[in-house]
This record gives structure tokens, C-alpha cells and sequence, in this order.
């Protein structure tokens, strides 16, 4: 991470209360491990994985039983500098290392890409600056 970036980092106007509302995170809830990084950091430096669908029952649909099979879909952010194939060795060795009571998982990438990273120089940079 530059360091001219983690300190300008620190005067985005981003808080764990703000990142709280906006994800509607439970009251109580942390949304950020503090690990020596800003909220900006972890929000848009870091990798990422969102879980767009499963095909569990939806609410007030389910079932007193064991399910036979489930699957669910994830969008993963590569972070600045890691590439996808590096981010998805790690999701698979998490997902398939000792799964819980011998459960049988199968990791498969749909799809993907190597994280991108652009310098935010230009007049139109402060001007949003000073509109925000």
C-alpha cells in the first residue's frame, strides 16, 4: 500500500457508522476489523466476496430436514495488485479444506479477472472533492 495513499486515505469521509448504514449492518455489528487500515482502505483496497444467490429455500420456506445438495454463487473483488487465479487458490483452499462434518464441496469459476488500480490525479478529482 503507497503511503501517500493509506494517508490520504484517512480523510475520505468513510466511519464504521456510515459503512454501517450503508450495508444496513445489525446494531452492535463492526463492520471492519481494524488491523491498522482505514475504512477506505478496507472498502476499496482489499479483496471482496459478495453472495449473490443460493438455491437454499427462501425465507419462511424451510424445511426440517437435511438438504441432499446446495449450491451458491459469489462475486469476488480482486484487490489492487492480486490476481483473480491467486484470489480463487484462496477461496477454494478455505471452501474445501476440512469441511465441517465431512460435507463434500466443489469449487468452480465461472468467470473473472485481475484487479485494476488508477491514480485519481486531475481537476476533476478536487472539484468532486469539494462537492462531496
Amino acid at each position: 500500500m503507497p503511503a501517500e495513499w493509506r494517508e490520504a486515505s484517512r480523510d475520505v469521509p468513510l466511519n464504521a457508522a456510515v459503512i454501517r448504514d450503508g450495508a444496513r449492518v445489525l446494531d452492535g455489528v463492526d463492520p471492519l476489523p481494524d488491523r491498522d487500515k482505514t475504512p477506505a482502505e478496507w472498502v476499496w483496497r482489499q479483496p471482496a466476496v459478495t453472495i449473490l444467490s443460493t438455491t437454499l429455500p427462501a425465507p419462511g420456506r424451510e424445511k426440517n430436514a437435511v438438504r441432499g445438495k446446495a449450491s451458491a454463487k459469489l462475486s469476488c473483488r480482486v484487490a489492487p495488485g492480486q490476481t483473480g487465479e491467486a484470489l480463487f487458490a484462496l477461496i477454494e483452499e478455505a471452501l474445501t479444506t476440512k469441511p465441517t462434518g465431512g460435507v463434500k464441496v466443489t469449487v468452480k469459476k465461472l468467470g473473472g479477472g485481475d484487479s485494476w488500480l488508477y491514480e485519481p490525479k486531475g481537476p476533476a478529482f478536487p472539484a468532486a472533492d469539494r462537492a462531496y
